[in-house]
């Protein structure tokens, strides 16, 4: 049996008529004060393409001192998380726009099991990747600070917790709903209700939703600072409606549903509604119309996230858009930065990302 070897850098080399150092400058970006002119490193290209040369990347690794990988971490818990959800699939969207171009590989981490928090720590003792971004994180300092012991190169998604040496991006969710109520005010609504969920993540969980907590505050916040009087029996919540979805459950569009038959059963009743999820407010329309209450005409809706699909619906919803593929794309910079400039890794940045209306037709003048 024959055996066929695969092309050395040396023999690349040799062939190209030039040192080994020069070859690695063009074939494997090898860092130095090696000077390759245009011709000289076209022609090495040429050859390593004609002899089929491919870089071994395990003695690359090994001399480097980097895999050129980057961990992702979803910390999967409930039923909407995951890579098949618009959350993540979005953000890492914006992710590999950034490695790609940087010549990064990603990977994502499988970290399930009894204990996937410390199943995610021992990935990183294993030293397959040279960075991790932590798409889903959760509110556990203690967990970010033992963690960062073992990969200081990390960057978290939407995370309170605030640890040195862990960079974080995150959305302004309170000042989310503060746009939202200040573009219902503009169209003269004054009766404004709110659709939350401060319930856990799901059921046998003590962990709950940092981000649609943080909204449901800023509703009561932004109320105070834009001086309306709201009936507390306009915000809609879950979990004190002590309502137990079944398994599998799309119970955020159903929350919205709810969240309207509640209101409209009220003597006062708010002209327009403001979905902490965006889901809750499609939820919200589709009972509307259940109901005979056209939307915008009669009632206005509008969801705080966005996706692409929003502006297909009937009426398309109009939403406060949470940066999703920004935040991705910056979480990526700024590792891949953390990789490879070495500054002083205890530094850490927290960058906020600011909402923004994107108008469409489901929300309008209060006809009230």
């Amino acid at each position: 049996m024959t055996t066929t070897h695969p092309t050395t850098l040396k023999q690349v080399a040799q062939a190209a008529q030039c040192s080994v150092a020069v070859a690695s400058k063009v074939l494997n970006n090898a860092k130095g004060n090696v000077s390759v002119s245009q011709q000289t490193h076209d022609r090495v290209r040429k050859i390593a393409d004609e002899m089929g040369y491919r870089p071994n990347l395990v003695a690359r690794s090994l001399v480097s001192r980097s895999t050129k990988t980057i961990g992702l971490f979803i910390w999967q818990e409930g039923p909407f998380s995951g890579v098949s959800q618009d959350y993540e699939s979005n953000m890492i969207a914006g992710i590999d726009e950034v490695t790609r171009e940087h010549g990064y590989d990603t990977i994502l981490l499988n970290a399930s099991g009894d204990d996937p928090l410390e199943n995610c720590i021992d990935k990183c003792r294993q030293g397959r990747f040279d960075g991790l971004i932590l798409l889903r994180t959760p509110e556990d300092a203690k967990w970010l600070a033992k963690l960062v012991k073992h990969m200081p190169n990390l960057v978290a998604v939407n995370t309170l917790c605030q640890v040195p040496g862990v960079d974080v991006a995150l959305f302004d969710h309170q000042a989310a709903v503060k746009m939202a109520m200040e573009h219902l005010m503009s169209l003269g609504h004054r009766r404004i209700g709110f659709i939350g969920n401060t319930r856990p993540i799901h059921a046998g969980s003590a962990r709950r939703d940092i981000g649609l907590q943080q909204r449901q505050i800023g509703f009561i916040k932004a109320a105070k600072e834009l001086k309306l009087d709201i009936d507390e029996r306009w915000i809609f919540d879950l979990n004190i409606q002590q309502y137990t979805p079944e398994p599998g459950e799309d119970f955020v569009s159903n929350e919205g549903r709810m969240a309207v038959q509640w209101m409209q059963s009220l003597d006062v009743q708010p002209t327009a509604l403001i979905g902490g999820i965006f889901r809750s407010a499609l939820g919200a329309i589709d009972e509307y119309r259940k109901m005979g209450i056209k939307v915008p005409q009669q009632r206005s809706v509008i969801g705080i996230g966005d996706r692409e699909w929003c502006k297909f619906i009937n009426p398309p919803l109009t939403n406060i858009s949470n940066s999703l593929s920004k935040m991705g794309h910056w979480a990526a910079k700024r590792l891949i930065d953390r990789i490879e400039n070495h500054k002083d890794k205890s530094q850490s940045i927290q960058q906020i990302f600011a909402p923004q209306v994107l108008l469409r037709e489901s929300t309008g003048p209060c006809c009230d």
